[in-house]
């Protein structure tokens, strides 16, 4: 997608699941982004 438009990403990486919920739940966390996409996979 980089090539085709101007684009920024960020990484969040949060090994367990309950610390990555609780970044996600906080109110105005994707403030400032035009798109957030998100892959949650917490397989044992």
């Amino acid at each position: 997608m980089a090539k085709r438009i101007d684009l920024k990403n960020d990484t969040i990486i949060e090994i367990k699941a309950n610390k990555m919920k609780e970044k996600l739940s906080k109110k105005g966390w994707a403030e400032g982004y035009d798109l957030v996409i998100y892959n949650l996979c917490h397989a044992k």
